[in-house]
């Protein structure tokens, strides 16, 4: 099992607790082929904001230029919300 898969597992477990105050998984949907990908991503609440730490390297952000529905587990609970990257060295 990779790490992604475990991290995912314990995210949408009874046991999410013990990693969900910095972590939740984000499903985006691939802008070519419609696929949808689930990935474990660090988080911060900033007032109504929530940010998602991730790696540049990583790809899955890329979906979301110019802004995006994804899905969300969040503290254990689904939750559907609009995301966009923020790219500029500055805001990040």
């Amino acid at each position: 099992m990779k790490t992604d898969d475990f991290v995912g597992w314990i995210l949408r477990s009874p046991f999410h607790s013990l990693l969900s105050n910095g972590m939740m998984l984000i499903t985006v949907t691939g802008c070519r082929t419609g696929t949808k990908y689930t990935v474990p991503v660090g988080y911060y609440r900033e007032g109504e904001d929530l940010w998602v730490i991730t790696s540049r390297h990583r790809t899955w952000w890329r979906n979301l230029l110019g802004g995006a529905e994804v899905g969300l587990v969040l503290k254990g609970k689904p939750v559907n919300a609009h995301a966009e990257p923020v790219l500029d060295q500055e805001s990040v």
